[in-house]
């Protein structure tokens, strides 16, 4: 077409439109009012400063020089004078929106924002109008509180790579979410990706540019090009589409169940604004049509994030621009928090009672409202007198709120400056005249409707990230201004915050040493690099190399050990004279069937009856971070922390593909391995085995290092060489079980805790594993690790998928202790979700081994009394506490019966709690804790639970059942097993004050109706940890499985601890707990002070040396009878928990250095050191009193060389004598312990 043709007509609709307005103005009794000269004339002026960005700026200079009323366009004025906000805005006034609001949403939807008929704006505004009360509103908390422990939970993790965070994204990700749970009952997902989901915000902005400037210059033609955009924006699938396409799509879901459609939309009900909508359409359809309900859904999301933001944003950096008012809401939120008024989770009515936030809101609100431009109206019928000036009808006016917040006869003379201080000043009249003129919101029957939402969700969010991280601008804003872009929304561009916990929330945080001269980190380089079909990851001391066999499509391992820049020599070898060709292959997942007779990672059973598989390589996938895995447990990271390729295989043969991912977390050379299968053909396949971590090493001499053991004995390392053949070990018992843990190292001959290569692999599995490793005639070693193929077999139809657990193998070239300490890091920040992780534990008393079933509500109150007394901060009541019908008073019957025992508590559990929290804790203002004993997963036959459902119970066919400790075992695989376990625990966390569970397991899995049976249990079990975990994330929970039955990192996701070991003998604890840190961070680990002699061993111990070895672990406590205690022993406790918790910090976040293994010497050792290295704390043991050696030399570990340290506040040395001249001690008798604190000086 010839662009004549479009000119002249554009043209000339221009010049006419400028004659018109010339004609306007000549006649006009406005011509006197001032403003920019090219604003008389055009619209031309308004829109380029509009287009430029910043025009609440520009409104406001332009009051400065022109005075109250200015001309910002023909016929548009503006006003600073706040009387005319009562004109123009109050109640029962006239003034119709401006055609400026047309482009703001599609004709003909019932959008209250752009609906410029008054009387059609009141009605609909009464449809909606009871929803967003303040009073139905707060029956959201728990949707904001999700929300808001997400987004500490990513900010936690974002500070660990110690680069700056653009905080006003993440708030947008948190508002969004927000908006999503309260519109829909569902997350949209901006918080767990972390990215713009279906491109919304990056398709809101284009709309609110478009909208403003097309509002501006030609708001009419909208009605035009609406059609084009949404069919354009539609065939994306992106943007607003993708909301209206979401917000569809749950209407279909809810209108598929007409049970989950409520016809209640009162203010108590909780149902989601659209169950509410629709029950609304449905009781009064022609009032409220099908157009309300989604209309309304869409404008929540679309206008209640970027208000929500940006208020959210302005908050946090006026706090950070004015230090002296962060410090004073810290104070008033650390105050209501020591005193109990500030809950983990703050609530609406909790903030409201606190003065100085509400105070930094309402400011930080005033000085950067959400909104830039005019509020613009047109002057009604028969015209307007506003500030002493008649504007005729038609005319557009408005008032800015930037312009009205800043106003100095409102607001005072430092109404330009940060000062909440001038919202807490007495006298009623000023300050009720700044709240009638504090207008982020709007004004009159047009404020926005969800303000409430806004304030719900500043107001709970603002202390509790004040309470709980550090923050401090990036260098970029320190000198200088916040840069922002005003499209109606005035939106920061750069606002990148320095954040790390205040307390530690998980993860070790790099921050910077001084807030005030940050920079920004040296970029890193890239972790995973690709050549073609070569690939590597590189950690600070690990390469991983790979690359695709162009003959075949098979994936052959080049290198996996100490950092490598290239590849290694190209493998010289023989075919051999064409066999055995692929013995000499080291194979990334080996199959079965094809030539290789190694075991494989992978045998499926095809539907015709073959099992060959030939997998080969299709293409890859590189990711920032780490895509997490459905219904299963596994590491975490941010996009620095962690990388992944996935490479993506293809079987052409059988229509399957296997997608390999491998992870990397450079900074713990670590490797994460899974694997998923997908049956892309049209039959049936049955997946019988599935390693998630397959490794040939070469041919070289290794030994393998593991755990095995048995009940009161578990994790004993066990070092053995690598013989050929096929060797391993696992569990067949349901679980990962005490007879060994699913961890294997492969070391070589020479290596020890300190020198040597060590590669660790350990599986985020609780079920029954297998490990495998062969050496094969060729001398290639082969070691895979996975799900127990004995008990797997699982179908997978059409389209179906199966999801591996994924294997972590850690890297080491300075021996098995470095090996260890990078496995404890790495749980510690990057597996374990609880947000107890890296807080110091309360020392407990448990009531089992003082008093087993032994008890009624007295019994149980004087033993809580007397831990008070001892200074324990948490009492535990364990077994025997609950069953009705069928009391629990012996381990056969009760099980599965989780109501309190009336009998034992005729006062009612509850009761019992309250009155035992309300005990003080001796030497200390704290309150005592309580905490449960559950075996939800077990039944017992005389139970009511069983007489109802023995169908739950797991079962094969007509065998008969078989029951160990008189229970038998839910079936958690089932859906019902798995409701039934979460409502009757949350129906006792709900009601009584519990701040602890030790969740046990005390059988392992027998009868089972079929092989995919055990793996199907644990995925139902995981989705029972989760659930309750996030139900009830201020609850400490432990896991045990008749002690250390469950010990592997599929249970550490969830809970934070372990109880290791029934077994609280001294002797053998040591052995446990050092075995079991050779891949668990000692934070995790259950240990207790037990009576004497002990109950397994028959073995007396001095309680010293009980308790030096039990507070080696995370959680120390005491189980034991004080009124059957011996009174020497007694009067140790006291000092012997002082210490305890004293150097708990440092068993929870340091690093453990085994100094002296307890198989190796009679004089065991260890020593923690504190992650700043500031503090340690050293464990030496004596077992047996000898006649010789008992001056033994003790070299430390750890410590900085150059420093000097204290001893137990002593004499000093430098760590560098401390660790190569060591240290000599003078034991005593049997079983004699020292325990020293180490301070550098």
């Amino acid at each position: 077409m010839n662009s004549y043709l479009v000119a002249i007509p554009l043209v000339s609709l221009l010049l006419l439109k400028a004659v018109l307005t010339l004609f306007w103005h000549l006649r006009s009794s406005l011509r006197s009012v001032q403003g920019p000269s090219a604003a008389r004339w055009t619209l031309g002026w308004y829109t380029w400063k509009v287009w430029q960005g910043a025009f609440e700026h520009v409104n406001r200079d332009l009051h400065k020089k022109y005075g109250s009323v200015v001309r910002y366009a023909p016929n548009r004025y503006s006003f600073s004078d706040l009387e005319a906000v009562k004109v123009i805005y109050g109640l029962g006034t006239s003034f119709p929106k401006s055609p400026w609001y047309i482009p703001w949403g599609n004709p003909g939807d019932n959008n209250l924002f752009n609906e410029r008929s008054l009387a059609k704006h009141a009605h609909d505004r009464k449809q909606y109008q009871s929803t967003y009360s303040m009073s139905s509103l707060v029956n959201y908390e728990a949707f904001v509180d999700e929300c808001a422990e997400l987004l500490k939970r990513r900010l936690s993790e974002l500070c660990a790579a110690g680069q700056a965070v653009d905080m006003h994204h993440w708030f947008q990700c948190y508002a969004f979410d927000v908006i999503g749970m309260i519109t829909y009952g569902k997350r949209l997902g901006f918080l767990d990706k972390g990215e713009d989901v279906g491109n919304v915000i990056h398709a809101l902005g284009e709309i609110l540019s478009y909208s403003t400037l097309v509002g501006i210059v030609f708001p009419t033609l909208h009605n035009i090009f609406v059609p084009i955009m949404n069919f354009l924006a539609g065939s994306k699938g992106q943007g607003g589409a993708y909301v209206t396409a979401f917000t569809k799509a749950r209407i279909s879901e809810a209108q598929s169940n007409p049970k989950a459609v409520i016809l209640d939309d009162s203010d108590t009900t909780t149902q989601s604004f659209l169950m509410k909508f629709l029950a609304k359409n449905t009781s009064k359809p022609d009032a409220f049509t099908s157009s309300h309900v989604i209309t309304g859904c869409v404008i929540n999301m679309i206008a209640g994030s970027d208000t929500t933001s940006i208020s959210l944003s302005a908050v946090l950096y006026y706090l950070l621009k004015n230090p002296s008012c962060m410090d004073k809401l810290r104070e008033e939120v650390d105050t209501f928090t020591a005193n109990g008024q500030l809950s983990t989770y703050v609530t609406y009515k909790e903030s409201q009672a606190m003065p100085y936030l509400q105070a930094v809101i309402k400011e930080a609100l005033r000085l950067h409202p959400a909104t830039g431009l005019p509020l613009e109206r047109v002057v009604p019928k028969g015209g307007a007198t506003i500030s002493g000036r008649f504007f005729p009808e038609g005319t557009i006016v408005g008032i800015n709120t930037w312009v009205a917040h800043t106003d100095r006869s409102i607001f005072g003379q430092d109404a330009d400056s940060f000062s909440p201080e001038r919202w807490l000043q007495d006298g009623d009249e000023r300050l009720a005249l700044m709240n009638r003129f504090w207008m982020p919101f709007g004004l009159g029957s047009r404020t926005c409707i969800g303000r409430h939402i806004s304030m719900l969700e500043m107001c709970k969010l603002v202390p509790a990230l004040v309470r709980d991280f550090e923050f401090a601008l990036h260098d970029n804003l320190l000198q200088n201004e916040w840069k922002t872009l005003n499209y109606w929304f005035v939106k920061p561009l750069d606002f990148n915050v320095w954040v790390k916990p205040r307390t530690s929330a998980g993860v070790r945080c790099i921050f910077p040493m001084t807030l005030l001269q940050a920079t920004t980190p040296t970029p890193k380089a890239n972790p995973i690099v690709v050549d073609g079909t070569s690939f590597a990851l590189n950690g600070k001391n690990v390469s991983y190399r790979f690359h695709v066999d162009p003959a075949t499509g098979d994936l052959l391992l080049d290198h996996f050990g100490d950092r490598v820049t290239e590849n290694p020599i190209a493998q010289i070898m023989s075919n051999g004279g064409g066999w055995s060709t692929q013995a000499h292959l080291r194979r990334e997942f080996p199959d079965l069937g094809r030539g290789d007779f190694r075991t494989p990672a992978v045998h499926i059973k095809h539907a015709k009856g073959f099992t060959v598989c030939n997998f080969k390589y299709k293409s890859h996938t590189v990711v920032k971070g780490k895509p997490a895995i459905e219904k299963l447990p596994s590491t975490f990271g941010s996009d620095d922390d962690v990388s992944t390729l996935i490479i993506h295989l293809y079987d052409e043969y059988s229509s399957v593909g296997a997608d390999l991912s491998y992870s990397i977390f450079p900074n713990f050379d670590a490797i994460v391995r899974n694997v998923k299968i997908i049956n892309k053909s049209d039959d049936v396949i049955t997946v019988e085995k599935l390693s998630s971590f397959s490794v040939d090493f070469p041919h070289e001499n290794y030994e393998m290092l593991q755990l095995q053991g048995e009940w009161t004995r578990e994790c004993n390392r066990t070092r053995r060489k690598v013989e050929y053949g096929l060797q391993g070990f696992g569990s067949t018992t349901g679980y990962s079980s005490h007879y060994h843990n699913p961890f294997l190292s492969m070391v070589s001959p020479s290596t020890t805790e300190s020198h040597g290569e060590a590669w660790g692999f350990s599986l985020v599995y609780t079920g029954s594993f297998s490990v495998e490793v062969e050496k094969s005639h060729q001398g290639l070693t082969r070691a895979l690790v996975g799900m127990n193929p004995c008990q797997l077999s699982w179908p997978l139809r059409s389209g179906e998928s199966l999801q591996s657990p994924e294997c972590i193998s850690v890297f080491s070239n300075l021996g098995i202790g470095e090996m260890s300490r990078k496995f404890h890091r790495l749980y510690r920040q990057n597996l374990i979700r609880s947000k107890f992780v890296s807080e110091t534990r309360p020392v407990l008393l448990n009531s089992w081994e003082g008093l087993y079933f032994d008890f009624d509500d007295k019994t149980i109150y004087k033993l809580a009394q007397e831990s008070a007394k001892l200074g324990a901060k948490l009492f535990v009541l364990d077994d025997g506490w609950f069953g009705d019908k069928h009391p629990r008073v012996n381990d056969h019957a009760g099980l599965g019966d989780w109501v309190a025992n009336p009998k034992r508590f005729p006062s009612g559990l509850d009761s019992l709690a309250k009155d035992i929290t309300k005990l003080k804790v001796k030497d200390s203002d704290e309150k005592l804790q309580f905490g449960l004993w559950f075996e939800p997963e077990m039944v017992n036959q005389k139970s009511e639970l069983y007489e109802q459902h023995p169908e739950w119970v797991l079962s094969a066919g007509e065998h008969a059942r078989s029951e160990t400790r008189q229970q038998l075992v839910l079936n958690a695989a089932l859906p019902e097993v798995q409701d039934f376990i979460i409502s009757s625990v949350s129906k006792i966390l709900e009601t009584v004050p519990v701040s602890y569970v030790k969740w046990d397991n005390n059988r392992a899995m027998h009868e089972s109706p079929t092989p995919d049976n055990h793996h199907a249990y644990m995925l139902g079990i995981y989705h029972v940890f989760d659930v309750l975990t996030a139900r009830f994330p201020d609850v400490l929970w432990e896991g045990c499985a008749s002690g250390g039955g469950r010990f592997d990192p599929g249970i550490l996701q969830y809970f934070p601890q372990v109880w290791t070991s029934d077994n609280m003998d001294a002797f053998d604890r040591i052995h446990i707990q050092f075995g079991t840190s050779l891949v668990y961070p000692p934070s995790t680990m259950g240990a207790h002070v037990c009576s004497a002699p002990n109950d397994v061993t028959g073995r007396s111990i001095p309680m010293s040396f009980r308790a030096h070895v039990a507070m080696m672990g995370g959680s120390f406590g005491f189980e034991l009878n004080p009124d059957h205690t011996p009174e020497e022993d007694k009067a140790q406790i006291p000092d012997l928990i002082k210490l305890a918790e004293k150097i708990n910090p440092i068993i929870i976040k340091g690093d453990m250095w085994r100094l002296v293994l307890p198989e190796d010497s009679n004089f065991p050792a260890a020593i923690f050191v504190s992650e700043d290295g500031s503090q340690a704390v050293l464990f030496a043991f004596q077992i047996r009193a000898t006649t010789v050696l008992n001056y033994p030399l003790l070299r430390l570990a750890g410590l900085d060389p150059v420093a000097r340290y204290k001893l137990d506040g002593g004499e000093t040395y430098s760590g560098a004598t401390l660790m190569n001249g060591g240290i000599q001690f003078r034991f005593g008798t049997d079983y004699d312990s020292k325990v020293v604190l180490l301070e550098r000086v």
